[in-house]
């Protein structure tokens, strides 16, 4: 988001956004530990200096509204700060039955003229979202039953409670016409919680009838992430040839705290074909929403700096070529607190990753492009494995050739791109010993 890595597990809040940038392959190098194939950076609208502002409402069915409120403008008369502030409220049922949610968000921002040459872009972010979790229809042996679109299989007290805040700071200084120094500061937290039936099928089979004998589950999770990152870019020629460069330094840490319960696999009974009507209640169930107890905490922490340096070499007015290189450090510490056995268990994982990229690109004409691109990334793991050991990253490597072509004067693109992501040790959850806990996983 606006450069800096998004650690959220809530559905992003789009009444901010002014555009998307897609970063495919290679171009999301710099990034470091990213995802095969590329990433997605959101960039949120920005303050500006003349007075305005935008009000919009929207309503939908399912009693859905959501009413938006936009403002911005110059904050003295030299014009030399300027604020932005959005916000939403959004309220909101569904075609589930008992399925609702509701959401608040507030993104103030202010931008300050320090110099001619340099400005100073504070940005905050600010969500709470409360929703009813909704694992969808369920199958019976494979096959996906024909249940009305608005049956609801969870319970009625279910939850998934988020709430996310970040602030971002961004210095930029305009060195002279070609060189400029680019620095940022910014932090993000979480938390979650959530208390629901266990997902259909994931350890008690629907029977043929449709009877089915739901189970709960409970988690909690807290992060707290804070970053730093320096860039220098800069356009020099060496005789005949142009350059751009980017020299440019970063490092983040992040703290997750996760708390797993211990799964209630037998709490009650009901038919999927008549889900409000429970047929048989546990008998040691002496609450509606049941007390739980506490199984595991993993406190993870994660360390990362990276260094990195690209140039964009321009050999002739037709051939071009991009060389990059990174180097990551990245630390991995996991505890985990067994509430059962009192234990603690420690685990520890240093790598040092060095990743590369290179790309071709031939223009015959104005409207032709050949290209051409390699590179190699990694994707830092979280959790452990069934030992309870960290889990070691995981290595992805991408070749990528094409032809791009514009036709009718700029009207009409042709594309043809052929790719090959090769991705190891991918990490997903372990479900032998009939494990749900997805912090448990194996590498495939």
């Amino acid at each position: 988001k606006n450069g800096v890595r998004f650690n959220g597990s809530l559905l992003p809040e789009s009444a901010s956004l002014e555009s998307i940038e897609i970063l495919k392959g290679s171009s999301a190098l710099l990034f470091g530990n990213v995802s095969p194939g590329g990433i997605l950076n959101l960039l949120t609208k920005k303050p500006k200096f003349q007075q305005g502002g935008e009000v919009s409402f929207r309503v939908s069915e399912y009693d859905f509204f959501k009413p938006t409120i936009d403002v911005y403008g110059s904050v003295n008369e030299s014009n030399t700060a300027a604020y932005r502030v959005i916000t939403s409220y959004e309220k909101g049922n569904s075609y589930r039955d008992v399925v609702n949610s509701e959401r608040f968000y507030i993104n103030p921002s202010f931008l300050f003229h320090l110099s001619n040459k340099t400005t100073l872009l504070v940005e905050g972010d600010y969500l709470k979202d409360s929703r009813t979790p909704d694992f969808g229809i369920t199958t019976i042996d494979y096959n996906i039953v024909n249940l009305p679109r608005n049956t609801f299989l969870n319970f009625d007290w279910a939850k998934f409670n988020s709430k996310q805040e970040s602030v971002t700071s961004t210095l930029t200084h305009q060195i002279n016409s070609a060189w400029q120094v680019k620095g940022i500061l910014s932090y993000q937290g979480y938390d979650t919680h959530l208390l629901s039936s266990l997902r259909p099928n994931s350890t008690n089979l629907v029977a043929a009838n449709g009877d089915w004998t739901r189970g709960v589950q409970q988690v909690q999770t807290s992060q707290d992430y804070a970053l730093a990152e320096i860039d220098l870019t800069g356009n020099f020629n060496t005789g005949n040839i142009k350059h751009t460069l980017l020299l440019g330094a970063d490092a983040d840490r992040s703290s997750t705290n996760t708390l797993n319960y211990k799964n209630i696999t037998n709490y009650d009974k009901i038919n999927i074909f008549n889900p409000s009507v429970v047929t048989k209640l546990a008998p040691y169930v002496k609450t509606i929403v049941p007390e739980m107890e506490k199984n595991t905490t993993a406190d993870a922490q994660i360390k990362r700096a990276g260094f990195y340096v690209q140039d964009l070499v321009e050999l002739t007015s037709k051939l071009k070529v991009l060389a990059g290189l990174r180097y990551s450090y990245l630390e991995n510490e996991t505890n985990t607190f067994s509430y059962s056995t009192v234990t603690p268990v420690a685990t520890l994982t240093n790598d040092n990753v060095i990743s590369s990229k290179l790309g071709i690109v031939f223009q015959p004409t104005k409207t032709n492009s050949i290209f051409a691109s390699y590179s190699d990334s990694f994707v830092l793991n979280t959790g452990t494995d069934k030992y309870l050991n960290a889990l070691p990253t995981s290595t992805i490597n991408q070749y990528e050739v094409g032809v791009k072509n514009e036709l009718l004067k700029g009207h009409l693109s042709a594309n043809v791109t052929g790719y090959v992501i090769d991705y190891s040790n991918l990490a997903q959850t372990d479900f032998s010993n009939a494990n749900t806990n997805t912090n448990i996983k194996e590498l495939a």
